[in-house]
């Protein structure tokens, strides 16, 4: 407005009886509304901070059974002194190193024993039931058959040394582990150092005679009714 005044009045003069035109102002502008955004939701709890289940554990693998463990033991000299030697019906020798109690054992009782089985050349160890942790339990018409030979009329408790010929253990063509490896060559003789734990006898085999008391006499057999 003040610049358009100015060029008007350079133009033409300036009346003194004419009244000046009061100065015309702008309204003032309201001021434009402020427009704030909504304030923003609290952003969602992270996810650790949630709760989590936890994952279920894994079962837990089955324990394998504990092995026995190895019983003390002191072996057999290789020269040690028997109490008693003798030889069985087919040429099997025993040596008597301790002596039992009880009833003898028969041919077909089951036996509970612990022993150790060597070579006789070069006195290799091949089983040993100590330490293997536990007693074999077998009737005697399934052991080698010079073993049994040799176990016939042992009592509970005794030791004996048993020494078996090549035909009355495993021959001419011995014996060899899962492997394949030679564990008794041929032809070997075997010795069976044996502590006798336990006897089951075994009595079918055997009939005992039943003996009349004095003065009895077996009974008349009885007729049938009607002859």
């Amino acid at each position: 407005m003040l610049a358009a005044a100015g060029l008007a009045f350079s133009g033409c003069q300036k009346s003194e009886t004419a009244p000046s035109a009061p100065a015309v102002q702008a309204p003032a502008q309201a001021p434009a509304p402020t427009t704030q955004s909504p304030a923003k939701p609290d952003p969602a709890p992270s996810s650790t901070a949630q709760a989590t289940t936890p994952n279920p554990a894994a079962p837990a693998a089955p324990a394998e059974p504990d092995k026995p463990k190895p019983i003390p033991h002191t072996s057999l000299a290789k020269d040690a002194k028997p109490i008693n030697v003798f030889k069985t019906p087919t040429n099997v020798s025993v040596e008597e190193h301790r002596a039992g109690t009880g009833f003898p054992t028969l041919p077909k009782a089951v036996v509970t024993m612990h022993f150790e089985l060597r070579v006789q050349s070069d006195w290799s160890l091949v089983q040993s039931t100590y330490q293997e942790g536990a007693p074999e339990t077998r009737r005697l018409d399934a052991l080698v058959l010079g073993l049994a030979d040799g176990l016939v009329g042992m009592r509970k408790g005794a030791m004996r040394r048993i020494i078996v010929p090549p035909n009355r253990g495993f021959g001419s063509e011995g014996a060899v582990d899962k492997d394949g490896k030679v564990i008794i060559p041929p032809d070997a003789t075997l010795v069976f150092d044996v502590e006798l734990i336990e006897i089951q006898q075994t009595l079918t085999d055997l009939k005992p005679k039943v003996e009349m008391p004095k003065g009895a006499r077996a009974p008349e057999p009885t007729a049938e009714p009607g002859k």
